[in-house]
C-alpha cells in the first residue's frame, strides 16, 4: 500500500467530493481495503467531510431541490425538471390543490350555486304552491328541494318536491330510493289535484 502523510491526506480530502477522488489524488487503487483505510484516517484526523456527495447524487439526471407545498406550506424534496416533478408534498395535498376551487371541473361560484338553488326553491314554493314543509313527514324547520328523477336540468312541476334533509338523504340511498320516488310521485299528484294547478 502506498504511503502518504497526514497533510497530503487532509489536502486530498478537502479537494475531493468522493472517496474515489481521494484514492485518485493519493495514487491508490479504489477497493474495499483502501476505502476502509480512508474512513479510519478521516476519523483519526477529525476531518470534515460534509462537502462529500454520494455516487447517486453525482449520477443524478435531475438535481434534487427543496420546494414549498402550496397547500400545507411544508418543505419537501423534488427532482427538478423530471417529467413527473411533484407540485405538492403528498396525495392529500394534491387532491386539495388540484380538485378544489377553480381547479375542480365541477367548480361553480357561490353566486351560481345561489342562483341555481333559488330557481329550484322559487319554482317549488312560489310557482308550484308547495308549503315550506317536507311533503313526506311534515318537518318544517329545514326544507330542501329534491329532483324526483335525479335530473337537475328537469325543473318540471312533477320533478320538484319539498323534503326535509332526512328524507332527502333517504331519497338518494339505493335501499329506499324507489320507495321514496313512488311516494313522492303520488304525493305530488295529490298536491296538484288539491291546489288545482295543471302544468
Amino acid at each position: 500500500m502506498k504511503k502518504y502523510t497526514d497533510e497530503e491526506f487532509a489536502s486530498a480530502v478537502n479537494e475531493s467530493v468522493t472517496k474515489t477522488e481521494i484514492c485518485q489524488k493519493l495514487g491508490l487503487p479504489y477497493n474495499g481495503a483502501n476505502c476502509y483505510k480512508i474512513r479510519q484516517d478521516i476519523r483519526r484526523l477529525g476531518l470534515d467531510i460534509s462537502h462529500f456527495v454520494t455516487s447517486a447524487e453525482l449520477n443524478r439526471k435531475y438535481p434534487k431541490i427543496k420546494k414549498k407545498c402550496p397547500v400545507c406550506k411544508k418543505k419537501f424534496e423534488v427532482a427538478k425538471g423530471a417529467p413527473r416533478e411533484k407540485t405538492t408534498c403528498s396525495y392529500a395535498c394534491a387532491n386539495t390543490h388540484f380538485r378544489s376551487g377553480e381547479n375542480n371541473p365541477n367548480w361553480r361560484t357561490a353566486r351560481e350555486l345561489i342562483r341555481e338553488d333559488s330557481i329550484y326553491r322559487r319554482l317549488c314554493f312560489e310557482t308550484f304552491c308547495h308549503d315550506k314543509k317536507c311533503i313526506i313527514c311534515g318537518w318544517d324547520i329545514s326544507v330542501d328541494v329534491h329532483h324526483v328523477d335525479g335530473n337537475h336540468e328537469n325543473n318540471s312541476s312533477t320533478n320538484l318536491a319539498p323534503v326535509c334533509p332526512n328524507c332527502h338523504r333517504m331519497a338518494g340511498m339505493t335501499k329506499y330510493k324507489e320507495k321514496i320516488r313512488q311516494k313522492l310521485e303520488s304525493l305530488l299528484r295529490e298536491h296538484f289535484n288539491s291546489v288545482k294547478i295543471y302544468l
